[in-house]
């Protein structure tokens, strides 16, 4: 592990009231965003895939695949460089969450 990936490990074993505030912050900006552009007479605007909120919410982070690329759209980018414990962690809490 790098130095950084230490203290983001270190603030996120405490981080929860902080990290429950941002995911009620940012659920509400784009809920408005979402309101408001439909708002906008030709524009059509749909949330973002619940599947990523429902995983979030389980304490899964996923990051749409199309930010690494347009052949990434309507794709989940999962990180795998990392313990097996930790990965084989993630993949119960996914399977936990979409059950």
């Amino acid at each position: 592990f790098s130095i950084g990936q230490w203290a983001m490990a270190e603030f996120l074993g405490r981080s929860e009231p902080y990290l429950k505030k941002a995911r009620e912050f940012c659920r509400s900006n784009m809920e408005r965003m979402v309101a408001r552009l439909n708002a906008i007479p030709g524009v059509r605007c749909t949330p973002p895939q619940k599947l990523f909120k429902r995983l979030l919410d389980g304490g899964v982070a996923v990051v749409p695949g199309v930010a690494f690329g347009s052949q990434g759209e309507g794709r989940a980018r999962l990180m795998f460089a990392c313990p097996t414990d930790r990965i084989d962690r993630c993949l119960d809490l996914i399977e936990e969450t979409l059950r």
